[in-house]
């Protein structure tokens, strides 16, 4: 249980990350 809770994790901040760079590609496209 705590390895796939500790892998799901991961993921979700590799998403989160993902979205950051997106957002951040955006305003400079934007700007």
């Amino acid at each position: 249980m705590e390895h796939s809770h500790h892998r799901n994790a991961r993921v979700t901040a590799l998403k989160t990350g993902q979205i950051e760079f997106y957002t951040q590609a955006a305003e400079e496209i934007e700007t």
